[in-house]
């Protein structure tokens, strides 16, 4: 379904109060090895301990598809890191 990418790094977005707790649209980093969204979701929380609050209601989407934390993210692939929005 997601296959392996060696060329790249993983590029994460960061939507709505993220970007703003972040001060960044995007980052990048290279993955030694592969990982799972929940692993990379913690990582970011230790780095930016301001979205800490909001780690329990993250959602991820993999290459614009919504996806679970033991999804596996590879270097190429887009991370979109997500806070789930109300209105009305």
């Amino acid at each position: 379904m997601n296959p392996p990418e060696t060329a790249g790094r993983l590029r994460i977005r960061f939507f709505a109060i993220l970007r703003e707790l972040t001060g960044m649209r995007t980052l990048e980093m290279s993955l030694d090895k592969p990982e799972a969204v929940g692993v990379i979701l913690d990582r970011l929380v230790a780095h930016h301990p301001a979205i800490g609050p909001y780690r329990t209601a993250l959602r991820a989407a993999v290459n614009q598809e919504y996806v679970d934390e033991a999804f596996t993210v590879f270097n190429g692939d887009e991370l979109a890191v997500i806070t789930p929005v109300s209105g009305g």
